[in-house]
């Protein structure tokens, strides 16, 4: 799992630092998805304590926090500063359960 997700961030800070961000948004949500499990939009509506009670993994919260890292780098680079922040936020709090 550790690779995989390695291989993935790659692909998506990739996309990312070439500018497309949907597809990096998209492949960031397929890789929750996949390897956590979890919908991203319900992360991000619920909030990460409410994902967290429901995963006992910490492999797993490790992984969802480094999307999150990911996902707030995305959100910065499209400008949208306060999205950057809640992710981080977000990030964090994984970390701190992982």
């Amino acid at each position: 799992m550790v690779e995989g997700l390695a291989r993935v961030l790659a692909r998506i800070a990739d996309g990312r630092r070439a500018g497309r961000l949907e597809e990096a948004r998209r492949e960031l949500a397929d890789a929750a998805a996949r390897i956590a499990g979890v919908d991203v939009s319900l992360l991000d509506a619920l909030g990460p304590a409410a994902i967290a009670a429901h995963l006992d993994d910490r492999l797993r919260l490790g992984a969802l926090a480094s999307l999150c890292e990911e996902r707030a780098e995305i959100e910065a680079a499209a400008g949208d500063q306060a999205a950057a922040v809640r992710w981080r936020s977000h990030a964090a709090a994984f970390r701190a359960r992982a």
